[in-house]
């Protein structure tokens, strides 16, 4: 994944960051047009490898507390 590439070379990062530093080394053939579709494929792989790319906050698990209708 080319994602890996760019985070290899930056630390941790936003998909932004790593589309960027993709298209300005040179890794960009076959990468989407756009930063927003670059997200969204790796929205969708993340989901296909049940990653996650932000952890829980304070370590939270279960659903929210709050019913949508009570907001």
């Amino acid at each position: 994944m080319r994602y890996k590439i760019a985070e290899e070379s930056l630390g941790e990062t936003t998909d932004e960051e790593a589309y960027q530093w993709l298209r300005d080394h040179e890794h960009s053939d076959g990468l989407p047009p756009t930063v927003g579709s670059f997200s969204a494929y790796l929205r969708s792989a993340r989901v296909f490898h049940g990653d996650k790319k932000n952890e829980s906050r304070a370590g939270r698990t279960g659903p929210s507390i709050f019913h949508r209708d009570s907001v």
